[in-house]
């Protein structure tokens, strides 16, 4: 499978976006932070995470902070 040069940005941009998150979980962000970190608009970062991912931003962020929460239970 040959992939394009947009779509490696949009590997790196989901890399950086997973990875800020990660960093954050415990703070209160928002997804315009998040994208600002990976580079992208709020819009554009959100659609391309939900195309690879099937789930917005918002969505991954409660899910992984749920996850971290029933692990400290």
């Amino acid at each position: 499978m040959k992939l394009e040069v947009n779509s490696l940005d949009y590997l790196s941009a989901l890399e950086k976006t997973i990875l800020y998150i990660e960093q954050h979980l415990d703070h209160d962000i928002t997804v315009d932070e998040i994208a600002g970190a990976a580079g992208y608009s709020y819009y554009h970062l959100n659609r391309q995470f939900s195309a690879l991912l099937g789930e917005s931003i918002g969505s991954y962020v409660k899910k992984r902070r749920l996850a971290n929460s029933s692990k400290q239970l």
